[in-house]
């Protein structure tokens, strides 16, 4: 490739970045509302049973359930999101490595470093895996510690529901 071949290369690729970038913020943010909305509504549906004067121990599974299939369809829709989130981003990554490659066949054919064919000695790049294990291990923290919460919201479930009695009896 010519040095003109290989900038109308680089500019397809930054516009291709411009929307990947694009793609990514929107994932990220798609994760985070759902997030937020499921925080929301277990908070929620906790108020609510800790504020009921009618509890009644024999229908805790009820809430439980509907805790249980909330929590479900959360995860669900989250590690949808976030998959997406993940192959955006990883595609943006070598997106972003092909552009410097490029970038840096155009500087060295200005200087003609590389022969007239334009071949290089470098072979397909790679993401850092570092990267990818810190983008990885945040992702799994992450889930992780939703999962204990909703663990922790559905134990409080039963808790408020079926020791209420005691509760309101130590007051």
């Amino acid at each position: 490739m010519d040095a003109s071949e290989l900038s109308n290369v680089y500019k397809e690729l930054s516009l291709i970045n411009e929307k990947q970038e694009q793609r990514v913020q929107l994932h990220q943010t798609e994760s985070q509302q759902i997030t937020i909305a499921y925080l929301l509504f277990q908070c929620i549906v906790l108020i609510s049973i800790s504020q009921s004067t009618n509890q009644q121990c024999k229908n805790w599974w009820i809430y439980f359930t509907l805790c249980l299939l909330c929590s479900i369809i959360y995860f669900l829709t989250l590690s949808n999101s976030i998959t997406k989130y993940y192959r955006t981003r990883y595609q943006l990554d070598l997106n972003r490595m092909e552009q410097e490659t490029i970038q840096r066949r155009m500087h060295e054919i200005r200087s003609h470093a590389i022969d007239v064919n334009g071949n290089m000695k470098e072979g397909p790049s790679k993401p850092d895996r570092i990267m990818l294990l810190r983008r990885k291990a945040y992702i799994s923290i992450v889930v992780l510690a939703l999962a204990g919460y909703t663990v922790l919201m559905l134990f409080s479930c039963h808790m408020f529901l079926c020791h209420g009695d005691e509760r309101s009896a130590v007051s």
